[in-house]
């Protein structure tokens, strides 16, 4: 299914999350989050992830409604909170190429070229921050200087190179001749197909009839 298309799904079944009322609306949700994960044989991490992650924010926001004499109500948000999650999972279990989402999102949905480009440096430098804090560990332990993650001094030193690459990162943009305003030839171009409209029918007609059985 084109990412586009089932990111709009996924957003649209959001919303309609933030409206339900039925606890069995967000328990299918969940369900369904499940079974992405053991389809997809994720590892324990992400399983346990899923499971006490939320519970902080679920935990609270069961408990403040619950001692307003709301019970009910209170475990609709407790379960909201999971089925917001399971969202996440299901997309991200369908489309785990975050380039292919962010490319589909340019060519189809016209999302501004500067803006998808500055989302992609942005993922990019997490993982080359992620490094680099590593290396900065590691230098410091040979000047026997143990940093921690609560360390100002790490914290300086990771800021610093990031500063440097971003500046790097806008030199080269330049030198390829970026720029929004003209428009860019595509290496492999993202096309909405007759069945991604099928499916995104489908799986959009299924929901509402659900919901609507559900909720009457």
């Amino acid at each position: 299914m084109n990412p586009s298309l089932l990111l709009i799904f996924i957003l649209l079944i959001s919303i309609e999350l933030s409206f339900t009322t039925k606890i069995l609306f967000n328990i299918l949700v969940i369900f369904v989050g499940f079974l992405m994960i053991f389809k997809h044989k994720h590892k324990l991490k992400t399983l346990l992830f899923f499971l006490f992650f939320p519970i902080i924010p679920a935990f609270t926001s069961f408990w403040s409604i619950y001692v307003n004499n709301n019970p009910r109500f209170a475990l609709v948000m407790f379960t909201r909170i999971y089925a917001y999650i399971s969202l996440g999972i299901i997309f991200s279990g369908l489309i785990k190429d975050y380039i292919l989402v962010l490319n589909s999102l340019e060519q189809n949905l016209h999302i501004p070229t500067k803006f998808i480009y500055g989302i992609r440096s942005a993922l990019t430098l997490a993982k080359n921050v992620k490094e680099e804090v590593k290396t900065i560990k590691y230098n410091a332990l040979m000047h026997d200087c143990s940093l921690h993650i609560w360390s100002p001094k790490l914290f300086f030193k990771a800021i610093v190179s990031a500063m440097n690459w971003t500046d790097k990162l806008n030199e080269a943009m330049k030198l390829h001749a970026f720029n929004e305003t003209s428009k860019r030839s595509i290496y492999k171009p993202i096309k909405i197909l007759k069945k991604d409209w099928i499916i995104f029918t489908l799986l959009l007609s299924i929901s509402q009839i659900l919901i609507f059985i559900i909720n009457y």
